[in-house]
């Protein structure tokens, strides 16, 4: 079935859709965590009957496997019907393909809500290097229902995702002009005119 979405896209004209793309967001996440994130569509112009894309991860971020492998699970936004493909990982583990194609006239639209969700979590690798950890979407293409003699290329999309830090570690890296996620509800509890006080859910 993968040939057929395949050959959809090589036997097509190319065109750049600037206004569609598919993004993750950046997030926090802590060491060994396992965090679902989700892949979102921006598509303003086009009603999509087909689509695959590359997932890239680096930097210590991984797809979570089980005994069949890493796994991109499509949302409710998917027609019922359409046949969602799984690739593998590919040229030494570098990326994943993800495709979906339907054939019964239905279609995936608008730019509100997730498409894709997956489960990632990190390697001993995670906040080790200066290299920030991230997540890139490349190779998007896609056909619409109202022109599947052209497949549409989407912009290619990045975002980092960041470890989880404390409060204690959050204004350590403050200091050295770093960026840091807190990975604890604080509260302001008091403030002057160049300082303020907070506390965690501790009362420290």
């Amino acid at each position: 079935m993968s040939a057929i979405a395949l050959l959809l896209f090589a036997l097509s004209a190319t065109v750049s859709a600037q206004d569609n793309k598919l993004y993750v967001k950046e997030f926090a996440i802590k060491k060994g965590e396992v965090k679902t994130i989700s892949i979102y569509l921006d598509n303003p112009t086009y009603r999509l009957t087909a689509m695959q894309f590359d997932l890239y991860l680096s930097g210590g971020i991984k797809l979570v496997e089980d005994e069949d492998g890493p796994f991109i699970d499509p949302t409710a936004r998917i027609p019922s019907t359409a046949c969602v493909i799984n690739g593998d990982w590919m040229h030494n583990r570098t990326f994943y393909r993800k495709i979906f194609y339907n054939n019964n006239g239905l279609y995936v639209s608008g730019t509100s809500g997730a498409l894709f969700k997956v489960d990632v979590t990190t390697d001993e690798t995670f906040g080790t290097t200066d290299q920030p950890a991230k997540i890139e979407i490349k190779n998007a293409r896609f056909s619409d229902i109202d022109n599947t003699s052209t497949s549409y290329r989407a912009v290619e999309t990045m975002a980092y995702a960041y470890e989880a830090k404390s409060y204690t570690d959050l204004f350590a890296e403050a200091s050295e002009g770093k960026k840091a996620y807190l990975d604890e509800p604080i509260k302001i509890v008091a403030k002057g005119m160049n300082q303020a006080f907070a506390v965690d859910q501790s009362g420290h």
